[in-house]
């Protein structure tokens, strides 16, 4: 096609793998049309542009399990092609497999099926293509995670000039549209393709049916669940997120309607599903019983199932293990019909969900639970449910994500599964890729507890934590209701480590902290400990340091410290601890007392007092923020800088040491920076 566009006419010379390069290098051929780029090749190739991407992952057996996203495959006979990019990476990425070389693909194939290696690492486009020549597509399958990813160009000697630019001139003549008709031409697998993005966006293949049906339905009600990320998930703020929600959105998009969610746990939707007052299920298994009142499009997504049990346990290590046992299952799932039908000596436990069964486990409520193995693992790491591991699959064979409409509304199953093969595989690789980058990062963020200590989380999942409602930076509620500023960017990191126990509740000071000492609220924020504070609180380490400043009017006499205010006013927060100081301290002074900051620097400004003295951050984030132009930190008190610590209910000191141990681990939290200068927090 290139030729083509160009005027020129290409003769091909078929031969093996190595040849064209060597035709190439001795001038027995004028280009190479598909090669990747190297340091080495760089020194006597010109490369065009890249033409196409090849994509290569593992593929294994229908009836294996496929690699975990962080196996070391120790062990494992993977089969590679003899001299080809993929050899180098294994042997370098993966020093415990054993790599077994062979010939070509068809000679991978072949081995695979017949038990001889374990896995296969190539190139997906090659793969595709000879398992559907070979019939092999039921007996092998790819995992669908990319491992490699390179640029295929056209490539022509560094002394042949003027051939680069004819080169480059034919590839950049070819259309997004004409690339499609090409790929879609020798690509089988849909899913496979790099190009049938745009192809989708541009005109998704609808009959003129399906278009008016979605012209009379804009709006689709899905069926969404709150708790089962990184799948499905509903975000404090009411959001959808979670792969499968990427998915329905994506498809939604090439087909042109909006998806509204609809929040409910499963066996309510399975209710609305079967009787039709809901329009589809995003994501969801196919089995006999729900094939009575429901269509399913194709898989998107393939998911395992696998045993969980408490870490210190050896009598379970595979599903023949569970008989007589009690197993935990979320009610109304699929994995519950099917343990059910295929193991009935197993004693079921139906939960809410997922993480309710993970507890039951972790307290020794039930000896195991079945489920899925992204699921619980995220849950099991952003909830430190650190005494829980997976001993093996409860099946061999993969399950498959689907989306699922009413019987009755047939025409919307045809649109999604347009929609679902319109989507590439780089674009389904990089949805699932983002979200277990998530669960990663969980992984990575958790802290280790100790046994007491998570169990005495799970009996308390939720952790009341006063903040004020109006110290900025430090703590503040914004214009939208939310809880803002340093403290609560602090709660933010900590709850990543401890799977979102802690909420904030809003409030003024002195109500707070009496709110605290009477169990009413479990801890507060921004809290300086003292010797009057001790029989009422716990104290963490302080997280935030800040000295104390006095604020004046510029047109006055500078307050250079504690001395200079003898015979003044001073204004101070209600019920903060430089009233205690100040009356304590500095007798000569008259302390009046505001409810607020913004209230206390405000009466300095209008000559109501003389002086402010308190938090440097606080003080210089309001008088900037408020324009007060007459006001300017002018001194500092001679006492130590504030320190701010969480204060616990005296009550529970086990919460003192898990926030105590979560905030002594590395993190970072967010910056506030003043238009004159950044204040670390």
């Amino acid at each position: 096609m290139g030729g083509e566009k160009t005027g020129r006419k290409v003769e091909f010379r078929p031969s093996g793998w190595a040849d064209p390069l060597y035709a190439l290098k001795n001038g027995e051929a004028d280009f190479h049309s598909g090669l990747f780029r190297s340091d080495e090749r760089a020194e006597w190739i010109t490369f065009s542009k890249p033409v196409y991407e090849i994509v290569s992952s593992f593929y294994h057996r229908s009836e294996d399990a496929p690699p975990g996203l962080h196996d070391d495959l120790a062990g494992r006979r993977i089969g590679v092609v003899l001299g080809y990019l993929q050899e180098t990476f294994l042997r370098k990425s993966y020093p415990k497999a054993e790599v077994v070389p062979l010939l070509d693909d068809e000679e991978l194939l072949d081995a695979l099926a017949a038990g001889k290696i374990d896995l296969i690492l190539s190139e997906d486009p090659t793969l595709e293509v000879l398992l559907e020549r070979k019939g092999l597509r039921d007996r092998i399958v790819g995992t669908g995670r990319t491992m490699l990813r390179n640029g295929l160009h056209l490539g022509a000697r560094i002394d042949a000039t003027d051939l680069h630019a004819v080169l480059q001139a034919g590839v950049d003549a070819i259309t997004l549209a004409e690339l499609s008709a090409i790929e879609r031409r020798w690509i089988v697998n849909p899913s496979a393709r790099i190009y049938a993005v745009d192809e989708g966006r541009v005109a998704l293949d609808l009959t003129p049916e399906e278009r008016a049906w979605i012209s009379e339905n804009p709006v689709i009600r899905a069926a969404a669940t709150p708790d089962w990320p990184p799948f499905e998930s509903r975000t404090p703020d009411g959001s959808y997120v979670g792969i499968t929600a990427d998915f329905v959105r994506l498809a939604a998009e090439r087909a042109e309607f909006v998806v509204e969610p609809v929040f409910d746990d499963w066996d309510a939707h399975l209710k609305s599903l079967n009787d039709g007052t809901i329009d589809m299920a995003p994501g969801l298994y196919r089995t006999p019983d729900r094939e009575a009142f429901m269509a399913f499009t194709r898989p998107f997504v393939d998911i395992y199932d696998v045993i969980f049990t408490q870490a210190d346990r050896t009598d379970i290590s595979s599903v023949d293990d569970l008989r007589g046992r009690t197993v935990a299952v979320e009610s109304g799932y699929a994995i519950h019909e099917l343990v059910a039908d295929e193991h009935p000596d197993v004693e079921l436990v139906p939960v809410k969900n997922a993480l309710e069964a993970l507890k039951a486990v972790s307290i020794g409520k039930v000896d195991a639970y079945v489920g899925n193995q992204l699921v619980a693992g995220h849950l099991i790491q952003s909830n430190l449910l650190q005494n829980i591991k997976s001993v093996g699959f409860c099946s061999t064979k993969a399950s498959f994500l689907t989306m699922g409409t009413p019987k009755s509304r047939l025409i919307l199953r045809d649109i999604l599964e347009k929609a679902l093969a319109s989507i590439t595989r780089s674009e389904r690789n990089a949805i699932i890729e983002t979200h277990a980058a998530i669960t990663r990062q969980a992984k990575s963020s958790a802290i280790a507890l100790t046994p007491a200590e998570r169990s005495w989380l799970a009996n308390h999942p939720v952790v009341r934590v006063g903040m004020m409602r109006n110290w900025r930076p430090v703590s503040y509620v914004d214009a939208a209701g939310r809880p803002a500023g340093v403290s609560a960017a602090l709660i933010e990191a900590l709850n990543q480590r401890l799977g979102g126990v802690l909420r904030i509740v809003p409030g003024d000071w002195k109500p707070l902290l009496d709110d605290v000492k009477e169990k009413r609220l479990d801890a507060v924020l921004d809290i300086t400990p003292n010797e009057k504070r001790r029989p009422f609180y716990e104290f963490t380490s302080p997280y935030l340091t800040i000295p104390h400043v006095i604020v004046g009017r510029s047109n006055a006499a500078p307050f250079h410290s504690e001395a200079d205010l003898a015979g003044k006013t001073v204004s101070l927060e209600r019920g903060f601890g430089n009233v205690r100081y100040f009356r304590e301290n500095v007798p000569n002074v008259t302390v009046r007392e505001y409810d607020d900051t913004a209230m206390a620097l405000d009466a300095v400004a209008r000559g109501e007092a003389d002086a402010y003295a308190d938090n440097r951050a606080v003080a210089t984030y309001f008088i900037e923020s408020q324009l007060m132009h007459n006001l300017v930190p002018q001194g500092r008190l001679r006492k130590d800088p504030t320190v701010l610590t969480i204060g616990v209910r005296k009550d529970w000191p086990e919460l003192r040491d898990i926030l105590e141990r979560t905030i002594a681990a590395p993190f970072s939290v967010p910056r506030w920076k003043s238009r004159r200068r950044a204040h670390s927090t």
